[in-house]
């Protein structure tokens, strides 16, 4: 009988769950949810304390793969939630023609 490979108290370990790569892309989407409501326009600053710490206990049991998928999952929610408004506060704040600011 081969042996099976034993944790650091001795035991043997416990397979990984099979949903906890879902809950890794729940907790991500949540916390880019979170972080861009946090961001202008909507300034619900409170939202975002709880974001990073979503991110991370969600995400703490996965492979390196999924745990970089996950963190792709919640760069590109951030980045289309903050980054959505951007254009119209620069052709305001900068006085901007549309035509010359984005071809």
């Amino acid at each position: 009988m081969p042996k099976r490979a034993h944790d650091e108290r001795g035991g043997i370990p416990s397979p990984p769950r099979p949903a906890a790569w879902k809950v890794g892309l729940l907790g991500a989407t949540t916390a880019a949810v979170l972080y861009t409501l946090a961001s202008p326009p909507w300034d619900l600053s409170l939202l975002a304390w709880p974001a990073p710490a979503l991110l991370l206990l969600s995400t703490c049991r996965l492979s390196l793969g999924r745990a970089a998928a996950a963190g792709f999952v919640f760069g590109f929610g951030i980045a289309a939630g903050i980054t959505g408004w951007a254009f119209e506060a620069s052709l305001r704040y900068f006085e901007f023609r549309p035509s010359l600011a984005a071809p």
